[in-house]
């Protein structure tokens, strides 16, 4: 793993607007001049405890592309925040037609009078043409997409600085007058903002919402101890009344918390199970997850921050009270979740490493040239979340080439947001820089591009990551994917010419950006055949097993044949390799019985072919 040197400069980074999370406690370990790579965990030299994070499927150097997306340019924005961490559910896929959303504005201001949601539809055919206009009568930002059983359109955002959240619906996707509804806030007068929402329950009619009770640094108060919590809502009706109103999940006190940023959460639901991740530089990666439709939750942390409600002052990360301040290895905030067709909870997160010296001074130092995308699901339990991309090395030199960074304030490998298919398939689109790329400006800055990865074995392992975006001179960021994967997935993103946020104070400067689509085919992502339910070809039984599992298959010419058992970290706890097989019917026996209960998957590669299945074992 290869990131940039962070160690020669500090200088602080704020957000410049009012309605971005509020980190200017935050501030960022940068060079004078970036220089060549040395590992992520390499401790830095402030203090050389670190926590471990397990890695694995190191990216070196993908192929070049087998195939180029088309790219459809499908609106514009001038306002080139679309989130300050994590993605919305901003791209939906009903039936192969899709609506896509993002937060627009032509004005070319920090204020942006006409900002608001972004609007563009697929019909089966073509895209409506691109707009800047937003659908609302009022500025609005940060919404949210969501459609149940029928061809509905349900859009939920922000009206900042006002106590409703703002509610639009119409019946018909594509077509037909807004109606427009507001969400009130607490009964005590805080503010509700940066919201995100999924739509489920038994009748696909439930909405459940979170956002962030408004922080001081934005104009709110303090709520429960915490400058800043999470709070959830629930509609049984689809939005017309709300039966559970801003109530906090269990664990989200001052206890646990100092504060929730805005934006670092994501939220999904699929039937009666809904689930909620949060994470932070200085928070625990936790998930939430209820399977009665939001009546009950429990929490569950992945990866906890080892100071918990770590303040702003008085305290260092010396974590092993040995008198020095310990680097410590956390998540960037950018959070994506997906309930996989089973009902499991995966989670995504960009990796960060903080560190503190000085009690007396507010906030903590954070390293933006930290890279990797890190990965859990629950049936990990305690074990760390794994590492499953990064910057890739596309010169083949062993370091990752970059001259700067843009003040995304994120990590290098980041923005995740994910899918899955009928076939239990996973996806996940993220944003990372990209190797000797120069924006040709001074300080020079690297461009991002937009990648897709995909796993068919629920997590166990990942594939090679798919450039998206494909280029060196634009800048792709702010991916999401729709939820529904069919043949294709289908990815919109943000995309300019140079790196970096006008919203932010950044290089870039207020300019139009553009809202690009492309749907990519699944065969590019998934690189082997998900035989779950071909029984003669491929079989693995019994299953559940307990002291031995029998794998059968039939071929009809000699070839050669490897086969692993793998768990869900990745790691091969078994290995079977014969040089050449005879035709016929194949019977191979694997002996489990020293292995620990749990789920495995058996892959396989038989001549040119490859297959996977799942094995349980009592």
């Amino acid at each position: 793993m290869k990131t940039s040197i962070l160690l020669l400069l500090t200088c602080a980074i704020s957000f410049s607007t009012v309605e971005a999370q509020n980190s200017s406690k935050y501030t960022s370990k940068l060079p004078s001049a970036i220089a060549k790579q040395v590992l992520l965990y390499d401790p830095i030299k402030a203090g050389a405890e670190l926590i471990p994070l397990q890695s694995t499927n190191r990216i070196v150097a993908a192929p070049a592309n087998l195939y180029r997306s088309a790219l459809t340019n499908i609106g514009n924005t001038t306002y080139d925040l679309q989130t300050n961490s994590s993605i919305q559910n901003r791209i939906i896929n009903i039936s192969g037609n899709q609506t896509a959303i993002w937060t627009t504005s032509a004005s070319g201001t920090l204020g942006a009078p006409d900002r608001g949601t972004g609007y563009n539809h697929f019909n089966g055919s073509a895209w409506l043409p691109a707009s800047s206009t937003r659908i609302e009568s009022t500025r609005t930002g940060w919404p949210s997409i969501m459609s149940g059983t029928t061809n509905e359109e349900i859009i939920i955002n922000h009206n900042f600085g006002t106590n409703p959240l703002v509610i639009l619906n119409r019946p018909v996707a594509g077509t037909g007058s807004w109606t427009t509804g507001s969400i009130a806030g607490l009964a005590s007068g805080e503010f509700v903002a940066w919201p995100r929402a999924t739509i489920g329950g038994s009748n696909a009619n439930t909405i459940h919402l979170m956002g962030i009770t408004l922080p001081t640094a934005s104009g709110g108060t303090v709520y429960n101890g915490m400058d800043g919590s999470i709070v959830y809502s629930r509609s049984l009706n689809g939005g017309s009344t709300w039966d559970i109103q801003h109530i906090t999940p269990p664990g989200m006190t001052n206890i646990n918390y100092g504060n929730i940023g805005g934006d670092s959460y994501a939220i999904d639901s699929r039937g009666d199970v809904v689930a909620m991740v949060s994470g932070g530089f200085t928070s625990d990666l936790a998930i939430w997850k209820s399977v009665d439709n939001g009546a009950n939750w429990i929490r569950t942390v992945a990866l906890p921050f080892p100071i918990p409600a770590f303040p702003t002052t008085g305290l260092t990360t010396d974590i092993d009270g040995d008198g020095i301040a310990d680097t410590l290895d956390t998540n960037d905030s950018a959070v994506a979740l997906l309930i996989d067709n089973n009902d499991m909870v995966h989670i995504w997160a960009g990796a960060m490493r903080v560190l503190k010296t000085d009690p007396a001074a507010t906030g903590i130092n954070y390293f933006p040239g930290t890279d990797g995308l890190l990965y859990w699901n629950e049936s990990m339990g305690v074990n760390p979340p794994v590492n499953i991309a990064e910057a890739q090395d596309i010169d083949g030199n062993g370091m990752i080439d970059i001259v700067g960074i843009a003040n995304y304030q994120l990590g290098i490998t980041t923005m995740p947001n994910a899918g899955i298919d009928a076939s239990g398939n996973i996806y996940c689109v993220y944003s990372s820089i990209v190797e000797n790329t120069n924006n040709g400006l001074t300080p020079p800055q690297s461009y991002r591009n937009v990648y897709a990865i995909a796993s068919n074995n629920g997590g166990a392992s990942w594939g090679t990551p798919y450039n998206v975006s494909d280029s060196d001179f634009d800048e792709g960021v702010f991916a999401s994917i729709a939820r529904n994967v069919d043949n294709d997935i289908h990815v919109i993103w943000q995309s300019d010419t140079e790196p970096g946020l006008a919203v932010r104070g950044d290089m870039d400067p207020f300019t139009l950006n553009d809202i690009m689509y492309a749907n990519v085919p699944v065969s590019l992502l998934v690189g082997i055949k998900n035989i779950e339910n071909n029984a003669t070809l491929f079989n693995l039984y019994p299953n559940p097993a307990k002291d031995k599992a029998m794998l059968s298959f039939e071929i009809d010419e000699p070839v050669k044949v490897e086969i692993k058992l793998v768990n869900l970290m990745g790691q091969t706890v078994s290995v079977l390799s014969k040089s050449m097989v005879n035709p016929g019917q194949q019977v191979i026996e694997f002996d489990i019985q020293n292995l620990n209960p749990g789920l495995y998957f058996m892959n396989a590669n038989i001549g040119k072919e490859s297959y996977s299945k799942k094995l349980v074992i009592n």
